[in-house]
């Protein structure tokens, strides 16, 4: 998605824009492909290709790519690979972890590219002790659609008297969704009116572990497991809250949609969310993982209407800075400066 929003902005009297995936999996290949001057996909086989690899090599020769740019580990690998002695700037955005051996792989990779893209600093200081050269690091946050996700003065309200509270993500032991369940549980043991609702796919076991704790706090009626949806503009226009409960991010883009929104957020204290809501002042945020801290933040805003309309102002005056145009014009800067130094190499 978010590479789509860059292609759809990119300045094309500047830019000639080629679009190579190494394989056709993914929803949003059509619609991206239509934003490209040029695109290929390679069908990598699993493993190593050296097929591909050539195939690369000769599509950047081809074409006389100046810049290339990866936004995951497996194609700065094979980039790497299939422009060693091309004089091309190889640049890659950095956006999560894998936790694996991965890691260790792109990690290699990453030294050997001219520069990174970091989505927050917290990401950026992580990497640096990571042994990546600070000066290879910029800092070029992710943005949303805001075409898509906006403030909605006409929003429709639930037809519950419960307070909506919300969280958008992936089932994953990272985003610990569990610590959300757990505190509407301990909201209804204190007769509070709550309901959540929560937007995901991901683990299954890890859903139905979530499951299993609204049976044992008897919340399996106030807790809504909506699976994958396409209308999360429209299910946040429902909301009181967004809560956002991650042991580690390095940018939570569903948090952004939620501040897009004008929603109310409530965060765990990770430096990537601490970044977004500005360490306080447009949101609420607890301690990481735990359930006491959560609940009592969730139950400030429950309590103070004042306070939720005024974080949920705060938060969407902060989203604006991150629309999906004006990371588009930094990027594009930054391209120009890279450019730059390319052209002073070749002289």
């Amino acid at each position: 998605m978010l590479l789509l929003n860059h292609l759809k902005g990119l300045n094309r009297k500047w830019f000639d824009v080629h679009l190579v995936m190494l394989s056709n999996n993914g929803q949003l290949i059509g619609k991206a492909r239509k934003f490209a001057d040029s695109s290929v996909i390679f069908n990598r086989k699993l493993g190593l290709d050296p097929h591909v690899i050539w195939k690369l090599r000769k599509f950047l020769i081809r074409h006389k790519i100046q810049i290339v740019h990866t936004n995951q580990w497996i194609d700065s690998l094979y980039v790497l690979l299939a422009s060693n002695g091309l004089l091309i700037k190889r640049i890659a955005s950095i956006h999560g972890y894998n936790y694996t051996w991965r890691d260790q792989v792109n990690r290699w990779v990453l030294k050997q590219f001219d520069s990174i893209i970091c989505v927050s600093r917290a990401l950026k200081l992580d990497l640096y002790k990571q042994g990546i050269s600070w000066k290879k690091l910029s800092v070029i946050h992710n943005c949303y659609d805001e075409s898509k996700f906006h403030l909605n003065t006409a929003k429709k309200r639930n037809t519950s008297t419960s307070f909506q509270l919300c969280m958008v993500g992936r089932f994953n032991w990272i985003k610990d969704q569990s610590t959300l369940c757990e505190a509407v549980g301990l909201l209804k043991q204190r007769r509070v009116p709550v309901e959540l609702t929560l937007v995901g796919g991901g683990d299954k076991k890890l859903e139905n572990k979530c499951k299993s704790i609204c049976m044992l706090h008897g919340i399996e009626k106030e807790v809504h497991f909506l699976g994958l949806r396409v209308d999360v503009p429209e299910i946040l226009n429902q909301m009181d809250c967004f809560v956002f409960s991650s042991l580690s991010d390095t940018f939570g883009i569903a948090l952004l949609e939620a501040m897009a929104c004008g929603l109310a957020v409530v965060v765990s204290d990770i430096p990537s969310s601490m970044e977004l809501i500005q360490h306080g002042r447009c949101g609420l945020h607890f301690e990481t993982g735990n359930v006491c801290s959560c609940t009592q933040q969730i139950e400030k805003l429950i309590q103070d209407s004042n306070l939720r309309k005024s974080l949920g102002q705060k938060a969407y005056q902060r989203a604006q800075d991150f629309q999906s145009e004006k990371v588009t014009r930094k990027l594009e800067k930054y391209y120009f400066e890279i450019m730059l130094k390319l052209s002073n190499s070749r002289s």
